[in-house]
């Protein structure tokens, strides 16, 4: 798996469980999040792409720790 496979998990995972929230920060973040928006690899808003991948740069990214890598990064406030 790589980086962008990571956040387009991310960013559907937030979609899906959010998809019917009114709240105007959530529905703003999952917009920003957006990895489809543009035809290059990154996100609506390139900000939440960039930091992203500084946070992951170096760490094995694999099925098996996604989830705690996914975990860790909203942990760090860096994604909500």
């Amino acid at each position: 798996m790589n980086e962008f496979e990571l956040f387009n998990i991310m960013y559907f995972g937030l979609d899906c469980y959010y998809g019917d929230t009114t709240d105007d920060r959530i529905n703003n973040l999952i917009g920003e999040m957006n990895p489809f928006l543009w035809q290059d690899i990154s996100s609506a808003d390139p900000a939440y792409y960039d930091d992203f991948c500084r946070f992951v740069k170096g760490k094995n990214i694999a099925l098996d720790n996604s989830i705690d890598l996914a975990k860790k990064l909203h942990k760090d406030n860096r994604i909500c």
